[in-house]
């Protein structure tokens, strides 16, 4: 007997029902290992927030096996904090439960694991809905990012080392990109310029001949490129409050097409180089008016002296019974010591243009011929130390030896020794005769005469000093006078 068509149906039904229920079995296990496989961690719970489902990541990561964690509150699982605020953040099961949205977390999250072990995390949160849009529950899922993190806050780090370095340098810096758009100046930029990154970016366009961005010029080449070294130049350019400002500046080109520029406000420099420069020549202009003021000087000083020391001559030959000549003729050495010093000095000046101060053996060669023709030939007998003295001490010695010489031999010596000597930080002058000496008991200011009043001048206030009389042991008179070394005071020099 055949079977009936609603037979043969129920068996087809039946057979039906057994692949459907195969198949679903097959295609749970299949979405399960699937779940299982992913990268991520993977967290599903029911309407109510309650975890239905955990994969081996989000074991690992919350510190919660799936059997622990079945049926509890996602909350109790899955516990998440601010990374700064150290305050609990509001679950995105909990947001998508209330909103029926999609929702992601904040940045900078962190999952607190069931150990206390801490994760950075970003994470979603998506519904489950059924087929008639119900929501049915929530999937969860999320990835540890602490490596990522930690590289973020060490970049972050770098970036602040260097923002506070920079900003903290008396240079200018900015940072271009390869359209030559400025990404980041230091604060350095802002306080010489005046203008913000912002602004830099919104109303102040810089274009590529901009000697900001070490675009050439008509007065200078451009920035060296990545293979050479940085040429540094000078520009003027108008800042944010409409001074003009000279700036030192190089462009460096990295290889990959950025360029980093560096400058310096230079203005108070070029303004100093250009007021010395004035003032040079202004003071080369001086000079040369004081050396032609400085030669007429010498030309008419020198002529007056001789005059005056021609009309002596000629009072002392015309007049010789009733004037007195002895002392018109110290007067007249007096005078020809001055025009000698004076010559000796024009002629430093005329030959270095400059004079620091006066050569004592120089200056006694020149006197040493004129005493000689007065008190006769050899009998000076002369040692004297190359000592350098400043122009007023020297033209005080010349004086004061010209003065001693013609004492010495005015009393009565035959032969008389100079000697000028210098120990440590003091000078010696020291002039002695063979003569018969000074009177005992001997007191210069008792027995004043022109001679010692001048003598005694010079030492006490013109040198500093003091003098000494007295008489030598084998015979014969000596006056010493010894004051300090005097400081040679640096002198400006002078150009012709």
């Amino acid at each position: 007997m055949g079977e009936t068509p609603n037979a043969r149906e129920t068996k087809q039904q039946a057979r039906k029902h057994v692949r459907s229920t195969t198949a679903i079995g097959e295609s749970e296990e299949w979405l399960f290992t699937a779940l299982q496989s992913i990268g991520d961690a993977v967290i599903a719970t029911d309407q109510d927030g309650h975890i239905v489902f955990m994969n081996v990541i989000a074991v690992s990561l919350t510190g919660w096996s799936a059997e622990d964690a079945q049926g509890r509150d996602c909350h109790d699982v899955f516990r998440i904090v601010n990374e700064r605020t150290r305050l609990e953040t509001e679950s995105p099961v909990t947001k998508v439960i209330r909103d029926g949205v999609i929702s992601g977390l904040a940045n900078h999250t962190i999952l607190i694991g069931r150990d206390g072990s801490e994760h950075n995390i970003d994470d979603s949160g998506s519904p489950i809905r059924d087929v008639r849009g119900t929501l049915i529950g929530v999937v969860l899922i999320f990835r540890d990012v602490s490596e990522r993190r930690r590289a973020e806050l060490t970049l972050q780090e770098h970036h602040e080392i260097l923002q506070t370095l920079f900003d903290h340098i008396p240079v200018i810096i900015a940072f271009l990109d390869d359209r030559h758009q400025i990404k980041w100046v230091n604060r350095e930029w802002s306080r010489v310029l005046g203008w913000s990154l912002e602004e830099m970016n919104g109303g102040r366009r810089l274009t590529a001949q901009d000697p900001l961005l070490g675009g050439e010029t008509d007065d200078a080449p451009a920035g060296a490129g990545s293979t050479g070294a940085p040429s540094w130049r000078e520009f003027s350019v108008t800042v944010k409050d409409g001074r003009l400002l000279d700036l030192s500046w190089t462009t460096v080109r990295l290889s990959d097409g950025t360029s980093i520029g560096i400058g310096q406000d230079v203005t108070r420099r070029k303004r100093a180089e250009d007021l010395i420069g004035q003032q040079m020549e202004q003071i080369e202009e001086r000079n040369a008016r004081l050396v032609q003021a400085m030669r007429e000087t010498d030309h008419r000083v020198k002529n007056n002296l001789q005059s005056v020391a021609a009309l002596l001559d000629i009072q002392v030959m015309s007049h010789e019974s009733s004037v007195p000549v002895q002392e018109l003729a110290q007067i007249r050495m007096h005078i020809a010591t001055m025009a000698a010093i004076h010559d000796l000095l024009v002629s430093d000046v005329n030959s270095t243009g400059s004079t620091r101060g006066l050569s004592a053996k120089a200056a006694l060669r020149e006197l040493l011929p004129m005493l000689q023709m007065i008190v006769g030939e050899n009998r000076i007998v002369w040692t004297v130390d190359d000592i350098t003295l400043p122009v007023k001490h020297g033209m005080s010695m010349a004086v004061l030896i010209n003065e001693l010489v013609n004492n010495a031999v005015k009393h009565g010596g035959h032969q008389v020794e100079l000697r000028l000597v210098a120990a440590q930080d003091e000078i010696t002058l020291e002039v002695c005769d063979d003569g018969p000496g000074f009177a005992e008991p001997f007191h210069p200011h008792r027995a004043a005469s022109f001679g010692l009043e001048l003598v005694e001048s010079i030492g006490r206030l013109d040198l500093g000093g003091k003098t000494t009389y007295e008489n030598r042991p084998d015979g014969g008179a000596c006056v010493r006078v010894t004051f300090p070394l005097p400081v040679i005071q640096s002198a400006p020099t002078l150009s012709a």
